[in-house]
């Protein structure tokens, strides 16, 4: 910014996303990846993810967007 560099930095700090993370988080457990999202009815899903990272690039040129946090209805903070 100090150079003129119209620079904005988000960040996007999403719940429990359904991507094959769960399996990798689980050391490849299917039974506890099936566990840690039978904890809530709905994850988010990568679209949704995408589309708080499309709102943020959206903004209008004057506006900096620093924090978002996205988590499904039911997940416990």
């Amino acid at each position: 910014r100090a150079n003129g560099v119209p620079l904005r930095v988000s960040g996007i700090s999403p719940g429990l996303v359904d991507t094959e993370f769960f399996k990798v988080r689980a050391f490849g457990d299917e039974a506890a990846a099936t566990a840690a999202k039978g904890q809530i009815r709905k994850c988010l899903e990568p679209a949704d993810v995408a589309r708080a990272v499309v709102w943020c690039l959206s903004a209008p040129p004057h506006m900096e967007v620093n924090d978002v946090v996205v988590r499904p209805t039911e997940q416990l903070i």
